[in-house]
């Protein structure tokens, strides 16, 4: 019996909606939740580095040397041991999660995220960075905050759209809260996360960054990270040496996110145990701080007094080498944290030694080595975690400085021309990459890719075995035209395809009698059940035919369907108004 040709299912699993004014209140309860969350992983990291080093406070270079030399060797060293006994037993994939992971959860999974994964993480990286690890904290707390909020999403079952605005507010409160930038927080989730799905979902996401900075207030005061207010340019001539920091700031970032990734390369390739892996870096980490504590940790306390001139050239350059050898290695073998803090040091670093060196030699010319620290903190962070103009405004609020704005923004703009050039992505992106996610495909190319060909596949397709006469493989033909013949054998492999004037062909050539087999030819496409729309839709570019056969693989070639064109084109319009939707959704 002939049936209809099936059509892409448009139902979709139950979900809720909630109005503009009732989604804004969820977003203050998702701030809040988030900023609480990054505050108690502050907290946790406060505790883990009194367990290993007897103190709490951020003064980690300065008061290091007072330890025993086996204690910095040690700390490290038992701190990965436990990560890694962590990592290999609980973490899902038995990895590290961050920012990258939110990424994809917006773009593959729904704005789906595991809560258990994200209170994990947090607690693996707060360990870490107790521990001495060289990374940052600013990376978990989004995770974490994006974790919290997608939870709370799925709790009360909010459709797709809302679900990632919600997700969105949950990573902007948390940098609001860990920075006390507000504006930073909207900015980080509207460039890194939500990119130009931010706008539809401006209202609640600054909301819920208002709520984080005001919660941290609450608790920690208007504090800024780093107090630069009482400086400014004070000459135009300055200009072309904020541009220079520019491109030296992007050329380091580029060293920097390709030593992490060899680095993770060089050690997945020693087939050394998970659970081992930060034990060791652990141990090599210790061993580089003996002589330079100022890498183990965040390294706020080194950023601080490269502020304010404190180092001699000779020792920046040090510490900026020092620094990404042992991020490189933290994040090599397995230590969980972010990179925003180790880019943050690499820019001080970098640009308070390009700054000390112009003010020795044109002392006039030159307002403050200073500003060109910040200058080169702007110009690495932006590259890195590809945010320009996040990255301007959180410059702007970590140093309460409108003066120094205009270098930054210059710095970030000639270190984004200069990765373009030789290293066209951030390290959220290479890391997405090494998970075969590409962000950058439309919405509708994803729901594509989420669908099969088994999905619109049809049984509206006449088949013969390969011993059929050719007149009666006509008459089947002008029963069921216009579609071609299947030639499918007694075991339901497909053998062939015939099309009419095949059997035109053989009638006035006499063979009317013949098998069909002796006539039919493979069709030059055949498609998988479980090939993705969005492959089919390629693999149909060029194709001149009535229907496509569809099998369960190619080796067995057990034919289950046919998918016609029209099959697929209404998928792909069905995929176009989906994304419609949720781009509304998010209004």
């Amino acid at each position: 019996a002939r049936v209809p040709v099936s059509k892409v299912n448009r139902t979709s699993q139950r979900t809720t909606r909630l109005d503009s004014l009732s989604f804004t209140l969820l977003a203050v309860v998702a701030g809040a939740l988030a900023a609480y969350g990054a505050l108690g992983f502050l907290f946790l990291i406060g505790a883990f580095q009194t367990v290993f080093f007897g103190f709490e406070h951020g003064k980690v270079y300065s008061t290091l040397p007072t330890l025993p030399w086996w204690r910095i060797v040690l700390a490290p060293a038992l701190g990965g041991l436990l990560v890694g006994l962590i990592v290999w037993r609980w973490m899902p994939g038995r990895r590290n999660y961050g920012p990258a992971d939110a990424m994809r959860a917006l773009h593959e999974e729904n704005g789906r995220m595991p809560i258990g994964v994200g209170l994990g993480s947090a607690a693996v990286s707060a360990l870490s960075i107790g521990a001495g690890a060289s990374v940052g904290r600013y990376g978990p707390a989004v995770h974490l905050g994006a974790s919290v909020s997608s939870w709370l999403a799925q709790v009360l079952e909010l459709d797709r759209g809302q679900r990632m605005a919600l997700l969105g507010c949950g990573a902007a409160s948390a940098i609001a809260a860990s920075f006390n930038a507000p504006l930073g927080g909207v900015l980080f989730a509207s460039e890194v996360l939500l990119g130009g799905r931010a706008l539809r979902a401006f209202i609640p996401i600054v909301t819920a960054s208002v709520v984080g900075t005001a919660i941290a207030r609450l608790h920690l005061g208007d504090f800024s990270i780093f107090t630069l207010s009482d400086y400014a340019i004070e000459h135009v001539y300055e200009y072309p040496s904020f541009a220079l920091i520019g491109v030296l700031g992007g050329l380091l970032a580029i060293a920097f996110m390709r030593g992490m990734d060899l680095a993770i390369r060089g050690v997945e390739r020693t087939g050394l145990p998970v659970w081992a892996r930060p034990m060791i870096g652990g141990l090599l980490l210790g061993l580089i701080a003996i002589r330079l504590p100022h890498v183990l940790g965040l390294g706020d306390e080194a950023i601080h007094d490269a502020l304010g001139q404190l180092f001699p050239v000779g020792l920046l350059l040090l510490l900026m080498v020092a620094k990404l050898v042992a991020t490189s290695l933290s994040v090599g073998f397995g230590f969980s944290g972010g990179v925003f803090g180790p880019a943050l040091f690499l820019g001080a670093m970098l640009g308070s030694a390009v700054g000390n060196v112009l003010f020795a030699l044109f002392p006039e010319w030159v307002s403050s080595p200073s500003i060109y620290a910040v200058a080169g903190m702007g110009s690495v962070i932006s590259c890195v975690i590809g945010a320009p103009i996040a990255t301007i405004l959180i410059a702007f609020e970590l140093t309460s400085s409108y003066a120094l704005t205009t270098a930054v923004m210059l710095a970030v703009v000639f270190a984004g021309m200069t990765t373009r050039r030789l290293y066209p992505q951030s390290y959220f992106n290479l890391q997405l990459m090494r998970q075969g996610v590409d962000i950058e495909v439309a919405r509708e190319v994803e729901i594509m890719r989420s669908r099969t060909v088994r999905e619109v596949a049809s049984n509206d397709y006449s088949t013969v075995s390969p011993d059929t006469p050719i007149s009666v493989a006509e008459e089947v033909q002008l029963r069921d035209q216009p579609n071609d013949i299947l030639v499918v054998d007694g075991e339901g492999r497909l053998r062939g395809l015939v099309t009419l004037f095949q059997i035109v062909e053989a009638r006035r050539r006499g063979e009317s009698g013949a098998p069909i087999g002796a006539i039919a030819n493979l069709p030059a496409l055949v498609l998988e059940q479980d090939t993705d729309l969005h492959e089919a839709i390629q693999s149909l570019r060029g194709f001149i035919g009535i229907s496509v056969p569809v099998v369960r693989d190619r080796e067995s070639r057990q034919l289950v369907g046919v998918v016609y064109e029209s099959a697929i084109i209404d998928a792909y319009n069905v995929a176009v108004e989906e994304a419609r939707r949720e781009e509304d959704a998010l209004r």
